[in-house]
């Protein structure tokens, strides 16, 4: 019988104390929303299965501020990623539209019958790194290449930048975190005084 009744008194301690340590992952879970990290956010709530009410209410306070500051830097210079997304690429463009323009050049040149070697020492004059033995079809073809391959990839974080993809991202996670708080169960507990 004696067994029976510590093991009663065991079991409704265990039940009690765990109840009563409901928030102790709180601070965690206000560090990992503060910091936009969901997997840890998932981690922690599938470690404390149930929170007081007043604790879902500071994390639901802490998500929505989260969303709203996350909110505020959807825009090109509120975002410094995107902005620096925007900046190197519209560099990168540029670099790409140049080359493209001197292929460009050798290439009109190359159509209206200028002499070849007229037009290697031309560029040899011009770029001192280029080599005279090189045709001018194969100059030609690699300055184009170059100049597409840079173009593309300027347009593509041009395009990034501007659409704000990185904050865009950020945001949505801040989202999914605070619908992750919303879902999470709570308990009322009662305090005899």
């Amino acid at each position: 019988m004696k067994r029976y009744v510590v093991a009663g008194l065991l079991c409704v301690s265990s039940i009690v104390g765990s109840l009563n340590c409901v928030n102790v992952n709180e601070g965690e879970l206000l560090t990992a929303i503060r910091d936009n990290d969901e997997e840890k956010v998932q981690l922690l709530l599938l470690e404390t299965p149930l929170f007081e009410i007043e604790s879902k209410g500071r994390l639901l306070a802490a998500t929505s501020s989260s969303v709203e500051e996350w909110h505020k830097s959807l825009s090109l210079v509120n975002s410094g990623r995107d902005f620096l997304a925007f900046g190197s690429g519209a560099a990168i463009a540029i670099a790409g539209l140049m080359k493209l323009y001197g292929a460009s050049c050798s290439g009109f040149l190359l159509f209206f019958g200028a002499k070849e070697k007229d037009m290697a020492e031309g560029l040899q004059a011009h770029r001192p790194g280029l080599h005279p033995k090189e045709s001018l079809q194969e100059q030609a073809g690699e300055l184009g290449i170059d100049g597409l391959l840079f173009s593309g990839l300027g347009y593509h974080l041009i395009k990034r930048g501007y659409n704000c993809v990185s904050a865009l991202k950020s945001f949505r996670k801040a989202k999914r975190i605070q619908g992750l708080i919303e879902k999470s169960p709570y308990v009322i507990l009662t305090t005899n005084k």
